[in-house]
């Protein structure tokens, strides 16, 4: 893709040649003293064989990080080994799901410690590119939503990042818990989104580079009082949440180990009407979420100052795709990091996958 620049930062090889020996001025002398010796030694040995010269060698380099240029032997004759050296590229080959590592929806367990660099070299060859993917989402404005331009923020920002690499891409918006089992049961969906990558009790998934950050935290309605430094303040409230949503590790231990008490809502716009009726104290939320719900229906409209997202937030955390840990899904997540990481290079902003 980048080979004709080969520019090393964006993950090309640079071709050179080794030149051949220049030829000594010795030669003819050389030639003359083995004349005179097989003539005079017709039986000491092998006959000599005409010299040889150095044949000419393409050379890749890659940075410290590329691994040997290994695979089939060479076949290629000495004129295609001239038209190569104008198109060598890296190629650093799939990543095996051995080597790769592990959604607010629900976060996901990252199967490579919570890796989500990708690999920094170009992605593999166009055989084992496809050309559309399939991906799920859930209803989660104004990240992801069926009735949003270009299915939300997140779904833009894949279905754009995958296009630079001519993938189309298909998006699915169900329910979360739905959402969640399509990805783990249907051989044909190969990812889902927007994750987080704290969840405990889901792993063996491959997490992309973050797609963006999702600020989160608790919302409050009219005039309750409510502070909060340390989870350990909020023991005596009822806390609003979305079932199946994670939050963070530490929220949800004290959830799963009953020293915090939740109810849970099927989404958030559930949960601002639980608020507004005073069945919950506070809720758990993405801000970006909250603003857009009140904005959006008009039965808050009277009653937006009366909402405030407090402000210690609970977690800044990073919005992710998550793949399948297998050989395809591995592909996916090495282009559609490498994309991302140029599409943010392009706009003047720290490239995310190198």
């Amino acid at each position: 893709m980048h080979a004709n620049n080969c520019t090393p930062n964006k993950g090309a090889y640079c071709p050179d040649t080794i030149q051949p020996r220049p030829k000594r001025d010795h030669v003819s002398f050389t030639l003359a003293v083995l004349f005179a010796l097989t003539f005079l030694f017709p039986a000491s040995g092998p006959v000599l064989a005409a010299p040889v010269e150095l044949a000419d060698a393409i050379v890749t380099e890659g940075d410290n990080n590329s691994a040997p240029n290994t695979g089939t032997p060479d076949t290629t004759s000495s004129d295609e080994h001239t038209a190569a050296a104008q198109s060598v590229e890296s190629q650093s080959g799939t990543p095996k799901p051995s080597d790769t590592a592990p959604t607010n929806p629900a976060p996901m367990k990252d199967s490579q410690n919570g890796s989500a660099d990708g690999a920094k070299a170009a992605p593999s060859a166009s055989p084992n590119k496809p050309r559309k993917i399939e991906l799920v989402t859930t209803e989660w404005p104004p990240y992801s939503g069926e009735d949003l331009t270009d299915f939300g923020l997140s779904s833009s920002t894949i279905s754009a990042t995958f296009a630079a690499a001519d993938i189309e891409t298909h998006i699915t918006v169900l329910p979360w818990r739905r959402a969640l089992q399509a990805f783990h049961t249907d051989p044909d969906i190969d990812g889902v989104f927007p994750v987080y990558k704290d969840r405990e009790n889901i792993d063996d998934v491959l997490l992309s580079a973050p797609i963006s950050f999702s600020p989160v935290g608790f919302v409050v309605y009219h005039n309750q009082l409510f502070d909060w430094k340390t989870l350990n303040d909020l023991q005596d409230m009822s806390i609003g949440v979305v079932a199946g949503y994670a939050n963070t590790s530490a929220f949800d231990f004290m959830v799963a180990t009953g020293k915090l008490r939740t109810v849970e809502a099927n989404d958030d716009l559930t949960l601002l009407r639980l608020l507004r009726t005073g069945r919950v104290d506070v809720a758990v939320m993405d801000k970006l979420v909250m603003e857009y719900l009140l904005e959006s229906y008009r039965e808050f409209h009277q009653v937006i100052p009366s909402y405030r997202f407090h402000e210690t937030a609970l977690a800044n955390k990073g919005l992710y795709i998550a793949f399948k840990n297998t050989a395809e899904g591995a592909n996916l997540r090495q282009i559609f990091n490498y994309e991302l990481g140029l599409s943010s290079c392009d706009n003047g902003h720290e490239c995310v996958s190198r």
